[in-house]
């Protein structure tokens, strides 16, 4: 959305209309082109593009849900389930415990939960590029996904991917951040959660950049992260970690090289990644499974497998760059309960909103 300078009307357009669990329903099936007229077509009013049928609403402060007429600013996205029985039925499911996982060690500061809506299922996920005003009005914050950021011109889907080619990459993310006032830090650990997780989807639609009044840029939170490998799927990354694509073959000490051709000193990469799975295996101690009783247990065992490997494969790296005759001291438990270390570490961790 494009404004004058100055211009602050942008947020107060457009009018909301309150909607029920039936038409929500029926809105997530017209965005999946499975119902609504002999056409099949998506409903472009409600619907956003991507691979997966998902629509935006607005929660009004009485707690129902409207539809955004006339670029009235949302406050949700709610994503389809994929159809029962399928492979990656539960992917939804495991993007809202990623969702919590991440909010846990201060990725992100998303809220998400599962929800039925006229007998339809679907992920409900609270905006990040969205803040609510003193007066009550939603207002945007500005926000560029990074195939935007690189000019990718995605209407070939398959330009958002990486597999081999020089764009989009991790590196040039990277230069982008620097370019804006900032340390590709929180992008190293991003990248060492989606590899831990086994988020094969972290293209370049899914990494985005906040673009604040002052000029600077920041990675955006964390989201449509959600964990893969457990199903049968190729486990190939979306964009290439130190040259490899095969998540199950790519190293701790992989995502160091990759962290040094971005120029990060070696050192500190080696502590953002230790310290990022050291969060992670907490998390998966502490979060509340029966919140997500849609992930099965070989998911979770993965990621919890997973973690641990790439922990252990980062090991030896730790114990060669410790100054020789001194002693190595541990860092001490951080309290549990609350979310830890990250850009958006000092954000409290909500409940989900209830479901509607």
């Amino acid at each position: 959305m494009l404004v004058p300078a100055g211009e602050t009307s942008v947020d107060r357009i457009g009018h909301l209309e309150t909607v029920d669990d039936e038409e929500i329903a029926r809105m997530l099936l017209r965005a999946a082109g499975r119902a609504g007229g002999a056409s099949g077509r998506r409903d472009s009013l409600t619907s956003l593009p991507g691979m997966e049928p998902k629509i935006a609403l607005a929660l009004d402060p009485q707690g129902r849900w409207n539809r955004c007429v006339d670029g009235a600013p949302s406050t949700h996205i709610l994503k389809l389930s994929r159809e029962a029985g399928s492979a990656t039925a539960d992917t939804i499911d495991t993007e809202a415990a990623a969702l919590d996982l991440a909010r846990r060690i201060g990725l992100t500061t998303v809220d998400a939960h599962v929800a039925t809506f006229g007998g339809v299922r679907a992920i409900v996920v609270s905006r990040y590029d969205r803040i609510a005003s003193s007066d009550g009005v939603t207002a945007r914050l500005h926000q560029e996904d990074c195939a935007q950021a690189m000019g990718l011109d995605t209407r070939n889907p398959d330009r958002k991917f990486q597999f081999g080619r020089s764009l989009p990459s991790l590196l040039r993310i990277a230069q982008l951040l620097r370019e804006g006032a900032s340390e590709p830090d929180e992008l190293l650990r991003l990248t060492t959660f989606n590899l831990a997780i086994g988020n094969t989807d972290a293209h370049a639609k899914n990494i985005s950049l906040l673009h604040p009044d002052d000029g600077t840029v920041s990675l955006a939170p964390a989201y449509d992260v959600a964990m893969h490998l457990h199903a049968d799927v190729p486990g190939e990354s979306a964009m290439d970690i130190a040259g490899r694509r095969a998540m199950r073959d790519v190293t701790g000490p992989d995502l160091l090289q990759e962290a040094m051709s971005w120029g990060m000193p070696a050192r500190r990469a080696e502590r953002v990644v230790a310290a990022t799975l050291d969060e992670l295996r907490t998390a998966l101690e502490e979060i509340d499974r029966d919140r997500h009783p849609g992930v099965r247990d070989l998911a979770w065992r993965t990621v919890e497998k997973r973690t641990q490997q790439l922990a252990d494969q980062l090991a030896p790296v730790q114990r060669a760059a410790r100054p020789q005759g001194r002693a190595h001291a541990t860092q001490p438990r951080r309290p549990k309960g609350s979310p830890r270390g990250g850009q958006f570490g000092t954000m409290h961790r909500s409940e989900p909103d209830p479901e509607p």
